[in-house]
């Protein structure tokens, strides 16, 4: 049944859709292009709020190495930014650092523990955990689904509008057998769409 849980939550990520977690509080203000944030940087390279959005637009284009690199100089300036934790995250995640990915997660947690998207994202992280072997193959590994679920429930209580984390959940439920949880979750996600 557990080997069954691993492999089934690979669907997650096709089934629900997890990658579309609405950001929390800032905004990407550069629009997709990373090189308006230069002038800002130009006058003061110490402008973590510039390297943030710089790292986000990065982001947004998949160019998830410089977004990393942007995050962690956002973060040598101000340690205590939330978001760049939750974002460098995101990146990590992207590159296939689950690892770190996850420590960045538990950071946005301790420093914003309402963070619901943080929360989420170290669900999802969690949930579909891949490694390689020595000869490049992938699988999922040390899937967590107690700990997964757990955060779920923390995203949707702090955020009960949260239609992804009820999918999410009500999948994962329904894999370990809890149908009558899988209803539940799946009866809010009618209600919320």
């Amino acid at each position: 049944m557990k080997k069954t849980i691993v492999y089934l939550c690979l669907a997650l990520l096709i089934a629900v859709g997890l990658s579309c977690a609405p950001a929390q509080k800032k905004t990407v203000q550069l629009e997709g292009e990373p090189k308006r944030a230069d002038p800002a940087l130009e006058v003061n390279p110490l402008d973590a709020v510039a390297w943030y959005n710089k790292g986000l637009a990065l982001g947004k284009l998949g160019r998830m190495e410089e977004a990393l690199t942007c995050f962690e100089r956002a973060l040598e300036i101000k340690p205590d930014d939330d978001e760049a934790y939750y974002n460098r995250g995101i990146a990590r995640k992207g590159k296939g650092d689950v690892d770190g990915a996850l420590h960045d997660f538990d950071d946005a947690i301790r420093l914003e523990p309402n963070n619901y998207s943080a929360y989420y994202y170290r669900a999802v992280t969690r949930l579909t955990k891949f490694e390689q072997d020595d000869q490049g193959r992938t699988f999922v590994a040390n899937v967590n689904v107690e700990a997964g679920l757990k955060d779920l429930s923390e995203a949707i209580r702090l955020n009960p509008n949260l239609a992804i984390a009820y999918k999410a959940r009500g999948y994962v439920r329904k894999l370990k057998g809890d149908l009558d949880g899988a209803a539940q979750d799946e009866e809010a996600v009618r209600r919320l769409e």
